[in-house]
């Protein structure tokens, strides 16, 4: 196994069912996207992020396919147990064992979801446009509805460091009147947005029990482990994935 500096979910699922985030440490990129950028859409040399690719893919063993998608923040989900290649989707979710569900960021929210017998997962792809077309919930009624779920919000853009204006924050609360508690007035006719608020809301509103909701303390425009689009509109991307090892089989993910 090569060795990649990563972020480890703290979260309690089964021992078989692995998740991890790289960071910016472990690659090959220079310039703006230097370390382990996997982004082979920001402009980055085509050889770099194939060999970043490789150190990831290394990393988690040649055994674990990582099942790529073409992310639009769209409320496409993908299911696994029919990927054939990189298809367009914002969501993966499998109970194939060895079957990455993988997700690229650079400020928005990464969640992972895993049953309570860890024998589905997923990970979804949270940026403002995610959330506001309910993409948890999608996911949670069409593949989770009768499962205890605990979820893991990974490396985001803090509240603090995410101003958006007044017209984002009229669509929110136009859409539920309760996501007022995600923004916090600024200066004149702008706030400041937790995506984890409205996240955390999400996961609740739709069975998924407050104390089995994990994550959520980053701030990728502060935290140099992090690729920051707000930081540097030029930058790379992270990956975060979730799979299950070998001690379970299973068939298809519905």
């Amino acid at each position: 196994m090569q060795s990649l500096p990563i972020i480890t979910p703290d979260w309690p699922v089964p021992s078989h069912v692995k998740a991890l985030t790289t960071t910016v440490s472990g690659g090959v990129s220079g310039g703006d996207y230097a370390g382990l950028n996997l982004g082979g859409h920001v402009g980055d040399d085509v050889a770099c992020v194939r060999e970043n690719r490789r150190r990831l893919q290394a990393y988690v063993g040649k055994d674990v396919r990582l099942c790529w998608l073409k992310q639009t923040h769209s409320d496409i989900i993908v299911d696994l147990a029919r990927y054939h290649g990189v298809v367009e989707g914002d969501a993966a979710v499998t109970n194939k064992q060895n079957t990455a569900c993988l997700v690229m960021t650079a400020d928005c929210l990464p969640v992972l979801l895993c049953n309570q017998n860890g024998t589905k997962v997923a990970a979804l792809h949270c940026g403002w446009k995610g959330l506001y077309q309910h993409l948890i919930n999608k996911v949670l009624h069409r593949y989770f509805a009768d499962d205890v779920v605990t979820a893991w919000l990974g490396p985001s853009i803090g509240q603090a460091s995410y101003e958006v204006d007044e017209a984002l924050y009229r669509r929110f609360i136009k859409r539920n009147p309760a996501y007022r508690s995600a923004f916090m007035a600024n200066r004149a006719g702008h706030y400041l947005f937790a995506l984890t608020v409205i996240a955390r809301q999400q996961l609740q509103d739709n069975g998924v029990m407050r104390e089995k909701i994990f994550g959520g303390d980053f701030d990728t425009l502060t935290d140099l482990r992090c690729y920051s689009y707000r930081r540097h509109p030029q930058t790379g991307r992270m990956a975060t994935l979730i799979y299950l090892t070998p001690l379970y089989q299973s068939g298809n993910a519905r």
